[in-house]
């Protein structure tokens, strides 16, 4: 289960908010924190999913 990021296509550029988000996410999940983790996997979700439909 993943956020799909790592299958991007080439020349795509992904927003500076949802990389921040990404690193945050993995800092939070290294360090045991699910919940705080899947909450930031939310907030990257909603990035995405407005971004889809602009």
């Amino acid at each position: 289960m993943g956020l799909g990021l790592a299958n991007t296509q080439e020349g795509i550029k992904v927003p500076e908010e949802v990389t921040k988000l990404v690193g945050e996410r993995e800092s939070l999940r290294k360090a045991g924190k699910f919940v705080e983790g899947d909450k930031v996997r939310m907030q990257i979700e909603a990035i995405k999913s407005f971004s889809s439909h602009s």
